[in-house]
């Protein structure tokens, strides 16, 4: 499976797997990103623009030492928010 034609054309590329062998699946949709900052998580989650965001968007495996993360939050500043997305 792989997320689109263009990662599907560089694996055909680089590794020699023929395209029939792939299957499609969009994670996300395309969109531009403009460099600036987004505050779409405050206000999805309801909170002041003024409010430190960390964002984590990976696998939870213990490989990604998300958990030493998580751990490491009582020594954060008080009004930061940790958000795991996996």
């Amino acid at each position: 499976m792989v997320q689109d034609e263009g990662r599907a054309g560089l694996l055909m590329r680089d590794n020699g797997v023929p395209r029939e062998s792939f299957a499609l699946v969009p994670n996300a949709p395309r969109g531009l990103w403009d460099g600036g900052p987004s505050s779409f998580l405050h206000r999805e989650l309801g909170l002041s623009p003024a409010t430190p965001i960390v964002l984590y968007a990976g696998s939870i495996i213990p490989e990604h030492m998300v958990l030493e993360l998580v751990e490491s939050v009582g020594g954060w500043p008080s009004e930061a928010l940790l958000v795991l997305h996996g």
